[in-house]
């Protein structure tokens, strides 16, 4: 990975989630953008079962409320041309 930079910080009332077990968090999430250089990603086994890249449009399904609301923050960006 490149240099990082901070695109945004996501947090208040609405990044609040109940979970269906019934535990409760508010959300705090911080975006960064970068640019890949091609190195290969590395996997930490304690941390991380899988690494992969997806184009925006092929993003998995299992993202919850609050990664929608950051992915249309960036297409948003991208769109604008800030990114």
């Amino acid at each position: 990975m490149g240099d990082l930079r901070l695109f945004a910080l996501l947090s208040g009332p609405e990044y609040y989630y109940r979970y269906p077990n019934g535990d409760e968090v508010y959300n705090v999430s911080a975006m960064f953008v970068g640019r890949y250089r091609g190195e290969p990603l590395r996997l930490d086994p304690e941390e991380t079962k899988e690494l992969r890249f997806f184009a925006l449009n092929d993003l998995p399904p299992l993202m919850g409320p609050v990664n929608q609301k950051a992915l249309e923050m960036l297409k948003q960006a991208l769109a604008q041309g800030d990114l």
